[in-house]
């Protein structure tokens, strides 16, 4: 078969309408945003002016309680600006030259002016966007005109079979037309069709589309109004089908596919459902017996839980104008993501079949920078969004964020890990050793960062640092699991390659643990306390571990447990996981790059030293890595403020210096030292 390289090469050559093959970030972007009803550009990194793409608009949830929401807003290049269509209703195109909803497409996103019906910029009102930019492989955009002839041909240029088309007629009101490759016609011919406008079911008339769309094609027919009256104007939203081997030209090595339409039966109970990927966005809906066109995305919450009462999962309806926290403050229990695909808890009705279309998770990991960020602020007591990094990059969300206090003001001191697939469960430093800990600390509901809503981690005058992790292929990976062994029980991960450290936190507040295990330390024979100055323990809890699974003895994996896994691995010019002897001297330490960040854990010395003796230090270029004093902080350690007075590391060409100093204690002789790093 063809070679990843070659294929790219291939699909390079052949050229795209929408530019050449890449990852996932670089076609399709989440973005969550604030309504000011005045001018307001989101910038996400996608180039729109140029390459062209839909974007769509929904708000969420009104921030001032009065749960005020609008409808459904797309808004394509093709037609142009000031032409919103819906989903959740039938009408046609509405032309506005007010300067009101979309004003532009941009090179880096869109910009918005005052609010168009309280459906894309109304004020003080949280919103969230899709954009999908054309491309072959996964998107493009076909308006056409009617003139009911017997089975019309109407060319795309997706370069694959489209896997699911949404057509609408533009000047008049008339419901939206559904083809998915997985609806059934009447008698086994003909191609059904569903309305995303409403809930109704699918519909067997076979004079609807009739004939299966093409790599080059799709077909509508004379008979049916919605898509081929004479003279009348249609668009058509096309999305691949990501089974075709001509969709499958993604990835490091152009072999991947980044988005797949499908279907599946219900059993009644839980169902995994296999994608060959784990999503970020999901679109479903059941075939028959009525049923909303459910949306979820991992940006406004879509996460791992275990009942209702922890459930995050923040759903919207296509055919719905009602926000996603509607009629609830938390959405009820529907399932999570998972490595390859997704757990499915809710749409399961036995013997019925559903349709779905999903969109893989961001996958590219170029630089230090597409992985790990850091961000400064001083509290000020008021609910706020905080960037992490640089704002508006097709890099997106952060599904996992360190926060910790470092001085000034007034703080409880606490550290917090929170991570977007635990949902309101977090890590509390000082607390607790298990992610229990519900809401009030922050949420990964913001795109480029986190949200605060109030004093946690935010009082006046006091000062914090967060550092945002993504996870990508051969970098780092988090994987939530529910424990079945007494004994032992092997975990699949996405990470690509063989982890080089694991980090194992329960979600459980009756089973306490949050330890790490690193290569060097015993082979991962030995678990390190996460939250304690402890030296690393004799216990092995790690007996296998590769590219796709780690087995954990039962400590891991107890029946009935819920565990959060954190994998980390190096990659050349991105991260370095690693170790040193201390020399009570200088040394340079080798990363194969300037570190950025780095992570620095004693794991032989135990709680009788020092308290910063075995502390998991962090360093990092936006508080300074310099020749001179750095500040640093023990984010394990409830009680400690940013020290800065010791030159404990300094920046080198090939990774970076770490020096012998008294209280942060980075380098004595006899002690033995883990750390993590990036680019």
């Amino acid at each position: 078969s063809m070679s990843g390289s070659a294929k790219k090469l291939l699909h390079a050559a052949a050229g795209s309408a929408g530019g050449s093959e890449g990852f996932v970030e670089d076609f399709f972007q989440i973005q969550t945003y604030v309504g000011n009803n005045t001018t307001n550009q989101i910038v996400n990194g996608l180039d729109l002016s140029g390459t062209g793409g839909l974007v769509w608009n929904k708000s969420i949830y009104d921030t001032s309680g009065s749960n005020s929401y609008g409808g459904h807003t797309l808004s394509d290049t093709e037609r142009g600006i000031g032409k919103p269509l819906s989903t959740n209703h039938s009408n046609g195109a509405n032309v506005d030259n007010s300067g009101t909803g979309t004003t532009s497409f941009n090179n880096d996103g869109f910009t918005m002016g005052a609010d168009w019906n309280g459906a894309q910029n109304l004020n003080n009102t949280n919103f969230c966007s899709w954009t999908f930019l054309k491309q072959k492989g996964f998107f493009d955009i076909v308006t056409y005109t009617g003139d009911t002839s017997s089975s019309k041909a109407v060319a795309h240029n997706l370069g694959c079979k489209p896997g699911m088309i949404l057509i609408k007629r533009l000047e008049a009101s008339s419901n939206w037309v559904v083809y998915h490759k997985s609806l059934p016609g009447s008698n086994g011919t003909g191609v059904g069709f569903m309305q995303i406008n409403t809930t109704d079911n699918n519909s067997v008339n076979a004079n609807a589309f009739g004939t299966q769309p093409t790599k080059t094609h799709f077909y509508v027919n004379a008979n049916y109004g919605n898509m081929n009256a004479n003279g009348v104007n249609y668009v058509a939203y096309l999305f691949a089908d990501g089974d075709d081997s001509d969709a499958q030209i993604f990835g490091e090595d152009g072999d991947e596919q980044i988005i797949k339409t499908g279907s599946y039966v219900g059993n009644g109970g839980f169902m995994d459902i296999d994608l060959g990927f784990e999503p970020q966005w999901l679109l479903s809906k059941k075939v028959a017996d009525g049923g909303d066109w459910r949306m979820l995305d991992v940006v406004r919450g879509w996460e791992y839980h275990s009942d209702d009462s922890e459930a995050t999962d923040k759903q919207l309806y296509a055919n719905s104008s009602n926000n996603h926290d509607y009629p609830n403050n938390q959405a009820y229990f529907v399932g999570h993501p998972q490595h390859n695909g997704y757990r499915e808890l809710a749409d399961t009705t036995s013997s019925t079949t559903f349709i779905y279309m999903a969109i893989r998770k961001p996958h590219k990991a170029e630089a230090g920078t597409d992985v790990a960020n850091t961000v400064v602020w001083t509290g000020n007591q008021s609910a706020r969004n905080i960037n992490i990094g640089t704002a508006g990059t097709t890099a997106g969300y952060y599904d996992s964020v360190l926060i910790d206090y470092r001085s000034g003001g007034s703080s409880s001191s606490y550290s917090t890990f929170l991570s977007r697939l635990a949902g309101r469960r977090y890590l509390l430093q000082g607390g607790t050793s298990n992610a229990t800990n519900l809401d009030a600390y922050g949420f990964l509901d913001w795109r480029d960062g986190l949200r605060l809503t109030g004093a946690s981690n935010n009082t006046n005058s006091s000062k914090f640092v967060a550092w945002g992790f993504r996870r990508r292929p051969e970098v780092y990976d988090v994987v939530c699991n529910e424990g079945t062994s007494t004994s032992a029980e092997t975990i699949n991960h996405a990470l690509g390659v063989t982890p080089e450290m694991v980090w194992v936190i329960s979600l459980d507040g009756d089973y306490g643990i949050a330890s790490a295990f690193h290569k060097d330390v015993s082979s991962f024979g030995s678990n390190i306390s996460l939250t304690g100055n402890y030296a690393a323990g004799s216990n092995p809890r790690i007996t296998s571990i590769n590219a796709t699974t780690v087995t954990f003895d039962s400590w891991a994996t107890a029946n009935g447990i819920q565990y959060m896994y954190h994998l980390f691995a190096s990659k050349d010019g991105v991260s370095k996981v690693g170790s040193y002897s201390g020399n009570n001297s200088s040394q340079n330490i080798d990363c194969g790059f300037q570190a950025r960040w780095v992570m620095i854990r004693c794991h032989n010395v135990g709680a009788n030293e020092s308290v910063s003796t075995s502390r998991w230090w962090v360093f990092d270029t936006t508080r300074g890595i310099s020749s001179g004093n750095d500040k640093a902080l023990p984010w394990d350690y409830d009680s400690a403020t940013e020290t800065d007075d010791e030159d404990a590391i300094d920046t080198h060409s090939s990774g970076f210096t770490i020096n012998n100093t008294t209280d942060i204690a980075a380098n004595t002789s006899g002690r033995s030292y883990i750390f993590l790093a990036f680019a």
